[in-house]
């Protein structure tokens, strides 16, 4: 069956989305009113999900506090490991974090020399920090250790993803789908990640209590991924295809609050011991925090790519390319989970690759869900995704991604960018960060793109005059 329909009555559908999108911001408000995570959802930032400590707590902290130092390491004017917002400041960097947006080109591609460099450049900010036996006894304490906890986090996602695409593809047109039981070097970072996951949700709730955390063995187990990653990665010549798809620029959901939010809800209405299949890039992340903070009803986790299909994504007829790695033959209890839902023809896609049938036991879990200021972005696809399966085959959706609004009728670009031509307002917003911050590359897409605000600028000022 899939989760897509065609929309015969716009009208009709217009409305039906309008409601359906305004019930679940209802849905969403409740929820986070009703949340213990009250002190993680305080210190995410909701633009680009990375954790912030606020201007005045950041000034507060002495200069020779080992937190502010290790973080606020500079750069010639800018900052290498934050990002200063208008009154916050996110701890997360264009020297590590975002270090693809600041230093490569759009068109440039992926290089095991820049693969080598992002590595280096991400071991050289964990090595500010004291890897011990440490307490956080302030809440600006905790806001920065969880700027560590969140920046460990995407490091080994990141590997994760690109020791899944080396070890698996066969090249451009490989279908990949693995599952964990199967690959110990999956299990090895899935440990490490699992550390990581209930630290950040253990100090998510209370602001006041004081913490201990023994971190000795964290910094050894960083290293021995690392060199297990770099002999899989560094030993083979990739072709650039799937040097690409190793480091992408960032994920449209990387707010690990709203995974946490996500997965609590989910695990409150399902109680069967199920699989968890994550659709990389974007859902790489959902199965491993659901095992990781639900280990009892989490058999298995797995992650699927179908690169062949994605030149043809909304063609519901498009045929699929080889397969390689280990298929998953069971087709009970199957969780298929992905980051974000624009026409949810990918998610059938996948469902069709796996032959799953309306016999089988499967749901499918997304995070965010696409706003109705982008109705008449999907009303000119070939389908849509089918509401009257909400909460029936289809869970989580409560957050929105962070889209620009379209006008009917608008397609700049063949690419449906909005009157200023911009798509995803969250990339926006770190180009913009990025590009005060100061720490980057002239060639890389945050000069670029601020080349051509210059030019529109003047432009303005010239018809102003």
């Amino acid at each position: 069956m899939g989760i897509c329909k065609e929309v015969i009555r716009c009208d009709s559908f217009i409305k039906q989305y309008a409601s359906w999108d305004k019930k679940l911001d209802e849905k969403l408000k409740k929820t986070i009113t009703e949340t213990e995570h009250r002190f993680l959802l305080d210190s995410t930032d909701d633009k680009t999900g990375g954790i912030y400590i606020n201007d005045y707590e950041w000034l507060m902290l002495n200069d020779d506090n080992p937190w502010k130092k290790a973080f606020g390491e500079k750069k010639d004017f800018g900052y290498k490991y934050i990002l200063n917002d208008i009154d916050k400041v996110i701890l997360r960097g264009a020297w590590n974090y975002y270090y693809l947006l600041s230093y490569k080109g759009r068109f440039d591609p992926v290089t095991i020399d820049f693969i080598s460099s992002w590595i280096e450049h991400y071991l050289c900010f964990f090595n500010g920090f004291t890897w011990s036996s440490i307490s956080v006894n302030t809440n600006s304490e905790k806001k920065c250790f969880l700027g560590l906890l969140d920046n460990l986090r995407n490091y080994y996602l990141v590997l994760l993803n690109m020791y899944i695409i080396v070890n698996y593809t066969g090249g451009d047109d490989s279908t990949i789908c693995v599952m964990m039981k199967d690959d110990e070097v999956i299990s090895i970072i899935f440990n490490a990640l699992k550390s990581v996951y209930l630290s950040m949700r253990e100090l998510s709730c209370d602001k006041c209590r004081k913490y201990f955390f023994d971190l000795s063995s964290w910094h050894t187990k960083l290293i021995d991924i690392t060199a297990i990653i770099k002999k899989v990665v560094f030993v083979k010549s990739l072709p650039v295809s799937v040097a690409n798809k190793c480091l992408k620029s960032h994920r449209e959901c990387d707010s690990f609050f709203e995974m946490l939010l996500t997965c609590e809800l989910f695990f409150s209405k399902r109680r069967a011991i199920r699989d968890f299949v994550g659709v990389l890039f974007g859902g790489i992340e959902i199965p491993l925090v659901a095992k990781s903070l639900y280990e009892d009803r989490v058999s298995d986790i797995g992650f699927i790519s179908l690169e062949g299909f994605f030149q043809d994504r909304h063609n519901m007829n498009g045929s699929f390319q080889r397969f390689v790695g280990q298929k998953i033959l069971n087709k009970q209890n199957i969780t298929l989970c992905d980051d974000n839902v624009l026409t949810g023809n990918t998610i059938d896609s996948v469902i069709r690759y796996l032959g799953l049938s309306d016999n089988d036991d499967y749901d499918i879990l997304i995070i965010r869900r696409t706003p109705c200021n982008r109705i008449y972005h999907l009303l000119q696809y070939k389908s849509v995704i089918n509401l009257d399966l909400y909460q029936v085959k289809i869970e989580g959706l409560l957050f929105k991604t962070h889209y620009s609004k379209i006008r009917k009728g608008t397609n700049n670009c063949g690419m449906y960018l909005d009157d200023l031509y911009r798509f995803d307002c969250s990339k926006e917003h770190l180009y913009e960060l990025i590009f005060l911050n100061g720490v980057f590359d002239k060639k890389s897409r945050v000069n670029k793109y601020y080349k051509i605000r210059e030019i529109e600028y003047e432009q303005l000022s010239s018809v102003i005059q």
